[in-house]
């Protein structure tokens, strides 16, 4: 599992905790919807409507007097978070203005208007990521299928749309204060010819329409819309965050953009040249009288390196303006160093609210870091909102439903080799630290040292402590029940969703078809040719249109993050309950949560034996989602089995968790003869 560390550090911000206000405030705009209603938990006997005239009296006064969710909080949060976005965003443009304004000594005077247009074109960025924010993985199965997803969507349309405004606003700048060469017209050597159009102010213009096209299309498609978020992190201080950039790949990664960017605009000019000329410019054409005949190309290369360099300077300008934007929405859960439902009259019900908020998925996120905060920090009085009443239970609950309904799909559509699912239980083949905890040495002690971070919970990799035993049972699961199939809650979907769903299938549907009879032919034809089995190797083998195994583990639990930070929560929160849950209510849960625990490690096991699509190398085999979360499960099933060992036999456990609670009592046993040996 790759290593991911619970952050500490409380970086900036000072303001926030003083400008966040009461609590009757509410977001003008609108932050990370999936649908077009805001998701507000009415009370009792209350109903929302669209328009305000539906409301009776009654239910507006309700309305007005109605709590605010973790929603609220957060939407106004971020908004003081951006404010550091627009600053930096501001000084880049001072400095991209006087870059591009070099070549040619604008008029000093314009300058701040050409500061001006840039910033308000950086601005409409920061629009484009809001609308088409993420923080789950895609949904394809395969990079063909990707790719054609991400291209026809709405959120493809927001991005280009903005990426092709602001740098258009980039080259009027440059075309306004640039030399006669770029002129629209060329007069002709005759007054009874009409004057043409210039091919290089054509070209200029192509230019910036590729650029906004190209960037815009590898954006979507390499996901950088995706907030790259990690388990267990609950706070990313965005000054370091920022101070660690490395300016190497980010000048890589703006180079090799730009570099794309040169080799294939030229000859997609040259071949859609009369089709770009009919259907860009015609309408100039014929609006100041021009000659309707395509002009002859004119640019020089010298011309053509000069856009080049300007395209890279406009793609590593965007590129940083991601990074800058990526720090300030990634901060976390905390303010300064308080929780963001802290600021509520009830800390629970504020939090409640967000761990359920289905339609903003980043305050969602951002609700589960506050639970892995609250679970896994130092100070106890985070946690004691969770142990009065009946709140653990729906916490519990919340994260019941979200693992076992990822569990579902994950083992969907896989069919075992063999009768029965023989899923192999890790071994322990290295002693463990002296601060891990055994079954001798903590089982009996009130105090336990659970840490910060999952570097402890993770000590035993699956190479390690959980790796494959050959002499473990291979009975230990039961058998793989084909027939069921997982229920997954439906949405309320607009119209428009259900047909742009139903147009995707069928065009996805066609790929299939074509992908399976692309397949048929190259295997007849690929002992006749050499370049069909190169085909055959790039095509098939890589799993391009077919299938890609790190595709399918991303597309079977998209919401990893969510997922981890729930195993987190429920897991930590026992280990703590212990010595701190006065009332016995966290610690009566501790069948259910071990129930939870094998249900996912069972499926995850299940998928990483039997995967659907073969994995291309060990890389990828060793690091996925799936992967990820199984050792994630593993770990804190063997550390909750230890520290509760000596009431594991007072529980009644079902039969797959009984036989892997067996196998951690027993490994345990080992291990500490193991290091009774050594120490002799």
């Amino acid at each position: 599992m790759s290593q991911t560390t619970f952050s500490g550090r409380y970086g900036i911000g000072r303001n926030e905790r003083n400008q966040l206000g009461s609590t009757s405030w509410s977001p003008s705009g609108v932050l990370f919807r999936s649908n077009d209603s805001q998701h507000v938990p009415l009370k009792k006997g209350n109903t929302l409507s669209s328009k305000k005239g539906n409301l009776p009296s009654a239910h507006k006064t309700k309305m007005k007097k109605r709590k605010p969710t973790y929603a609220t909080y957060f939407h106004k949060v971020f908004k003081i978070r951006m404010r550091y976005y627009y600053r930096l965003s501001l000084l880049l443009s001072i400095l991209l203005s006087i870059l591009i304004a070099l070549p040619y000594g604008g008029n000093i005077f314009m300058l701040p208007v050409k500061i001006m247009i840039l910033w308000a074109s950086f601005c409409l960025l920061k629009i484009a990521r809001d609308a088409t924010i993420r923080v789950s993985l895609s949904g394809a199965s395969s990079e063909f299928q990707h790719i054609v997803s991400c291209l026809f969507s709405t959120h493809f349309l927001i991005v280009y749309g903005c990426y092709a405004v602001a740098t258009g606003s980039i080259f009027l700048i440059i075309y306004n204060q640039s030399s006669a060469y770029l002129n629209y017209s060329i007069s002709s050597p005759t007054k009874t010819v009409k004057p043409f159009l210039n091919d290089s102010f054509m070209f200029f213009w192509y230019f910036s329409m590729f650029v906004s096209s190209f960037y815009s299309s590898q954006f979507i498609i390499f996901e950088k819309n995706m907030l790259p978020f990690k388990i267990g992190v609950y706070r990313c201080d965005p000054t370091d965050y920022l101070k660690n950039i490395k300016w190497s790949s980010l000048l890589k990664e703006a180079t090799a953009i730009a570099g794309c960017i040169a080799i294939f605009a030229a000859p997609v000019y040259f071949w859609f040249r009369r089709l770009i000329f009919n259907v860009f410019f015609s309408g100039l054409v014929y609006g100041t009288n021009l000659n309707s005949q395509i002009p002859a190309i004119r640019f020089s290369i010298i011309y053509y390196l000069w856009l080049c360099i300007l395209s890279f300077a406009i793609v590593f300008t965007y590129e940083l303006l991601n990074r800058i934007y990526n720090a300030y929405a990634m901060v976390g859960c905390l303010i300064v160093k308080k929780p963001i439902s802290s600021y509520g009259d009830n800390q629970f019900d504020v939090l409640t609210t967000g761990i359920a908020d289905y339609e903003y998925p980043l305050v969602r996120l951002t609700a589960y870091q506050e639970l892995v905060y609250r679970s896994v920090c130092t100070n106890i009085s985070e946690r004691r909102c969770l142990y009065e009443d009946s709140q653990w239970l729906l916490v519990l609950n919340e994260a019941a439903k979200l693992i076992r309904s990822n569990s579902r799909v994950i083992k969907m559509d896989i069919l075992p080799k063999k009768a029965s699912v023989k899923s192999k239980i890790p071994e322990n083949n290295s002693a463990p630290n002296d601060d891990t905890p055994n079954i001798f040495g903590r089982s009996g002690q009130i105090n336990i040292d659970t840490g910060n971070d999952l570097d402890k919970a993770n000590l035993r990799s699956r190479r390690s402590m959980f790796s494959t035993n050959i002499n473990s049972p291979e009975d230990l699961f039961l058998k793989h029940d084909s027939s069921h199939k997982p229920v997954i809650p439906k949405k309320k979907q607009s119209l428009v969703s259900v047909v742009v769903k139903k147009c995707e299938a069928y065009i996805f549907s066609l790929v299939r078809k074509f992908g399976k009879q692309l397949k048929e032919y190259i295997l007849n034809q690929r002992k006749k040719s050499v370049f069909l089995q190169k085909v055959d190797r790039f095509i098939i083998k890589d799993k391009i249109i077919l299938g890609s195994y790190r595709k399918e583990a991303d597309r079977r639990i998209p919401d990893k993050i969510i997922v981890g930070n729930a195993i987190i929560v429920i897991s930590e929160m026992l280990l703590h309950a212990k010595s701190e849950d006065k009332k016995n209510r966290v610690e009566s849960t501790l069948t259910e949560v071990l129930t939870i625990l094998t249900s996912i490690y069972k499926s995850t096991s299940l998928f990483l034996d039997h995967p659907p699509v073969t994995p291309k190398s060990i890389n990828e085999k060793e690091h996925n989602s799936i992967k990820e979360i199984n050792d994630l499960a593993i770990s804190y099933f063997f550390k909750i089995v230890v520290f509760y060992n000596s009431s594991l036999n007072d529980l009644i456990l079902g039969p797959d968790t009984f036989k892997l609670a067996k196998w951690c009592t027993d490994m345990a046993l080992e291990e500490q003869k193991s290091r009774g040996f050594s120490e002799i």
